[in-house]
């Protein structure tokens, strides 16, 4: 079995507890043992994404590093937010500037991203366990 943490996001469990489930149901049926993320934040997808980039790689690399603190890859459930995770780990992983200035941040709660940690969408686990 296969340990990952499960990001819902903001908005599934408020308006989509039946994708939650099925999600859960679906990765249980696939042998995945998945991990609800706690003490997460909003991504930012969008929103503030649109407003201030250096906010938004903030909120995702905060994801990003909680997941590595605990040794786990992430599935997102949300679309929006696959794509942002996966958009910030891109960031930091080739912008050192900004990784530096999203550590001097996160170290203020004693997390630290390195890039150690993957990002999928759940439409992704089967190819990621098979070719990985």
């Amino acid at each position: 079995m296969t340990d990952y943490f499960v990001y819902v996001a903001c908005t599934t469990p408020v308006r989509l507890p039946a994708y939650e489930a099925a999600t859960m149901a679906i990765l249980k049926h696939l042998g995945v043992n998945a991990h609800h993320m706690k003490n997460v934040n909003c991504c930012g997808a969008q929103y503030i994404e649109s407003l201030n980039r250096n906010a938004f790689a903030a909120m995702s690399g905060r994801i990003l590093a909680v997941a590595e603190r605990f040794g786990k890859d992430i599935i997102a459930v949300c679309g929006a937010c696959s794509g942002s995770l996966k958009h910030v780990k891109h960031m930091l992983d080739t912008e050192p500037e900004l990784k530096a200035e999203v550590n001097d941040i996160l170290a203020e709660e004693d997390l630290e991203y390195t890039g150690k940690v993957q990002v999928m969408h759940i439409l992704e686990i089967e190819l990621y366990r098979i070719y990985t």
